[in-house]
C-alpha cells in the first residue's frame, strides 16, 4: 500500500492550513520536504524539479509535502520530467519510507499515476475559530480509494494546532503565492544547447549531425535530444 494523500476543494477551505498542521505534526518523526516556503521548522525547501532527486532512498522516515500539486509538475495537462519522478516515487513510496501529502483544487488536476496511488482524499471546511477570529479546527471529511473510484468514509474534526499549542496560522502564512516551476524539458533542453553551443565537432553536414547525435544520446535524456540535434543541423 502505497501512502499517498490528498486534500480537494475550493480557495480558503483550509487546503494549506491542513498541509502545514500535517508537517508540523510530523517534523519531530521524520524529514520533511516542501515546496512551501516560510514553514517555521527545520525542513527542505523544495525550488527546482530536480530537488525531488536530493530524497534519500534509505529507512529512514520522510514527509513530502506539496501544495498546488498541479504546480509542481503534476499538471494532468502536462506530462513532463517532474512528473514522471513524482509518478515514480509515488509507486515506490513503500519502499523510500516516504509519505506523500498534496493539496489542490480539483482531483481531476492532477497525473493519473497519482490519482490512482492516493489512498485517501480529504475535504474541509474551517468551522471552528478562537474569540479573535483566527483558525482553530477543519470539519474534514475523509474518502478511502476502492478499485476505480473513493467512497465516504467517515468525518472527523482536524485541529490547526501544534503539539506544543502554537496556532498552525500563525506559524505559516496560508496567502504565501506558490509559484509554478518553470518546464523541466524546456530547462534540460536550454541547459544542453548552453553545454553544446561551442562544441567543435571539427566535421561539416552530415558527419557533424551523426557525430552531435552520439554526444548527444550519452548525455542528456532522449526526450530532449530532438531539440540539439535541430539545433545542430543550422548550426
Amino acid at each position: 500500500m502505497t501512502n499517498i494523500y490528498g486534500s480537494i476543494g475550493d480557495p480558503g477551505t483550509g487546503k494549506t492550513l491542513w498541509l502545514a498542521a500535517v508537517g508540523y505534526d510530523a517534523a519531530d518523526d521524520a524529514d520533511v520536504y516542501s515546496n512551501m516556503q516560510g514553514l517555521k521548522m527545520d525542513y527542505n525547501l523544495m525550488e527546482d524539479y530536480r530537488d525531488i532527486d536530493n530524497i534519500p532512498k534509505d529507512k529512514v522516515p520522510k514527509v513530502l509535502l506539496l501544495d498546488e500539486l498541479h504546480m509542481f509538475g503534476g499538471d494532468s495537462w502536462r506530462y513532463n520530467q517532474l512528473a514522471k519522478k513524482l509518478a515514480i516515487m509515488g509507486t515506490q513510496s513503500r519502499k523510500m519510507h516516504v509519505s506523500i501529502y498534496y493539496t489542490t483544487q480539483y482531483f481531476s488536476q492532477i497525473i493519473n499515476r497519482l490519482r490512482f496511488l492516493t489512498q485517501e482524499l480529504y475535504s474541509h471546511n474551517v468551522n471552528y475559530y478562537t474569540q479573535d477570529a483566527k483558525p482553530l479546527a477543519l470539519q474534514t471529511t475523509v474518502y478511502g480509494k476502492r478499485e476505480k473510484d473513493y467512497y465516504y468514509k467517515n468525518s472527523m474534526i482536524f485541529p490547526l494546532v501544534t503539539k506544543d499549542n502554537h496556532l498552525v496560522c500563525d506559524l505559516y502564512d496560508t496567502d504565501e503565492f506558490i509559484n509554478e516551476l518553470k518546464d523541466p524539458d524546456e530547462i534540460l533542453k536550454q541547459e544542453m544547447i548552453n553545454k553544446y553551443k561551442d562544441f567543435d565537432l571539427e566535421t561539416k553536414g552530415n558527419d557533424k549531425i551523426l557525430k552531435g547525435i552520439l554526444v548527444i544520446q550519452e548525455n542528456m535524456e532522449p526526450a530532449i535530444a530532438g531539440h540539439l540535434i535541430n539545433f545542430l543541423k543550422y548550426k
